[in-house]
């Protein structure tokens, strides 16, 4: 077992970007209204400050999130079939004591603490997490089947904060008066046709080209994975060390 923490996409971001600024990345306060693909290279129109500016690109690479800007441009948005994927979650000001939770609990884990850990509470049909952020708030949410939890339609605060402390991990925790926000999703996942296109030079990154499940973060660590792939490819593309065809094997 290793000392895991959680990471505060916040503070990572924020440094990311001062370290990609120090390495010449150019960032633009802007936001991509369309992009024209040809076969020399891609333009991308970008609107900020009330005003339209081009830029001229051979790759793009769509992070835009679950707005999925090129999948609805392109048509490339695939649904899941037999989608039963629901979640109700919540922001709780609280004091981080997961610890005490109980002897028990923590009698399991001598030379570690979970206090900086995400936890996952695992069941039949659905599963918990829990995890900690700055300034004692506490990201809370359960992940579940619809046909089986919540079965006519997603949970209210009320029933959501009773299912939550129905479970004796989580009871000391959380009360209702310090739920700082909540949200539920159904049938949230989703995929696209395509995520790479050799032909007009695109990739969709992280959720804007698909999302399954939370239990398998997409949002940093399928991201990373992700990352490394289509970098390698569209590096070998800049520097035409590999075919079109070596291109195709590796994608």
């Amino acid at each position: 077992r290793f000392n895991t923490f959680h990471l505060d996409r916040y503070v990572i971001e924020k440094d990311i970007k001062i370290m990609n600024s120090k390495q010449g990345v150019c960032y633009i306060n802007a936001s991509a209204s369309d992009v024209v693909f040809s076969d020399d290279s891609n333009s991308v129109i970008i609107k900020g400050d009330g005003k339209n500016k081009i830029v001229k690109t051979k790759w793009v690479i769509d992070a835009s999130g679950m707005k999925r800007f090129l999948a609805n441009k392109l048509g490339l948005k695939k649904e899941i079939k037999n989608n039963y994927h629901c979640a109700a979650w919540g922001h709780f000001k609280a004091i981080n004591n997961i610890e005490n939770v109980s002897d028990e609990w923590a009698r399991r884990n001598l030379f570690i603490t979970r206090e900086f850990s995400t936890i996952h509470f695992t069941y039949p049909n659905y599963w918990i997490w829990v995890i900690p952020l700055r300034d004692d708030v506490i990201s809370c949410g359960v992940v579940y089947d619809g046909r089986y939890l919540f079965k006519n339609s997603p949970p209210n605060e009320k029933q959501f904060l009773s299912y939550i402390k129905s479970h004796k991990a989580l009871n000391g925790l959380f009360k209702k008066d310090n739920l700082l926000n909540f949200k539920t999703a159904n049938n949230y996942s989703y995929s696209s046709n395509k995520f790479m296109s050799l032909e007009k030079r695109f990739v969709l990154l992280g959720d804007a080209g698909g999302f399954i499940d939370p239990l398998y973060s997409n949002g940093l660590d399928m991201l990373a994975q992700e990352s490394d792939f289509f970098v390698d490819i569209i590096y070998k593309d800049l520097k035409n060390t590999k075919s079109k065809e070596e291109l195709l094997e590796l994608a």
